[in-house]
């Protein structure tokens, strides 16, 4: 009986000290997640302050909201940058939680932005560079461009654009960029190869319609050609990619 209790104190024993160190790592590694992903938040706590705090949403406003949704927007992308690197360097399973986390509050954003542009739209309509000023008008297509959970909305914005470029109140490649990632996200070629993807460390446009015919299409929507806007692209942000 005594040489039972010992063994069953002993394997007892044995057991917490193979399940400890596993315990601890799997805490320090939820640890090193939640501080890269409170490090996040703080990047984004200013942008996201400044735009809290306009509460204004009559016409006059307008702009003053655009801009701050345009600078939350970009503060969330280049924050992703800075994360995922951040990021890559945690083990597998700790990296896929910090990239959801990333990647979670990105897409709050874009949906929380999309919702205050809809509202804005439906308000006072397409928020024209005549009605608004071209920096309103940019902001605008930015938000309405990253609304790719909502490709109703998306689709409704390039029929105001098509409306709004005619008339001169909004720059052509506002539309085109629009109408290339709604074809893209639709499966079909798109027609001033704005949108791409990494290939072989390098970036590859999607197909595109009439390819040889696209950098006259750009041309007339005041974009540069293909080859120069291959070559614009930040080479970093296809490294390691395929």
């Amino acid at each position: 009986m005594v040489r039972l209790v010992l063994f069953a104190t002993f394997a007892a024993a044995l057991v917490a000290a193979t399940v400890a160190p596993s315990h601890a790592f799997a805490v320090a590694r939820a640890d090193a997640v939640d501080d890269e992903l409170r490090a996040y938040d703080q990047l984004l706590k200013p942008t996201g302050d400044a735009l809290a705090a306009i509460k204004c949403d009559a016409r006059d406003c307008v702009p003053a909201l655009l801009a701050a949704m345009r600078g939350h927007d970009q503060a969330i992308r280049r924050g992703v940058q800075t994360i995922k690197l951040e990021c890559e360097k945690l083990d597998e399973a700790a990296k896929k939680r910090c990239a959801d986390g990333v990647q979670k509050r990105s897409d709050q954003s874009d949906r929380a932005n999309s919702e205050r542009l809809k509202q804005i739209v439906d308000k006072y309509g397409w928020p024209s560079t005549k009605e608004f000023g071209e920096a309103a008008e940019a902001a605008a297509w930015l938000i309405a461009l990253h609304a790719d959970h909502d490709r109703p909305f998306q689709r409704h914005v390039l029929q105001l654009l098509e409306r709004s470029t005619a008339s001169g109140e909004s720059p052509e490649r506002h539309r085109a960029f629009l109408y290339d990632r709604i074809a893209v996200a639709d499966h079909k070629p798109q027609r001033w190869g704005t949108q791409g993807r990494c290939v072989a460390n390098k970036w590859e446009p999607f197909p595109i319609e009439d390819a040889d015919t696209v950098d006259q299409r750009r041309s007339a929507a005041g974009m540069a050609p293909m080859a120069t806007y291959r070559s614009a692209v930040d080479p970093t942000s296809c490294a390691g990619k395929n």
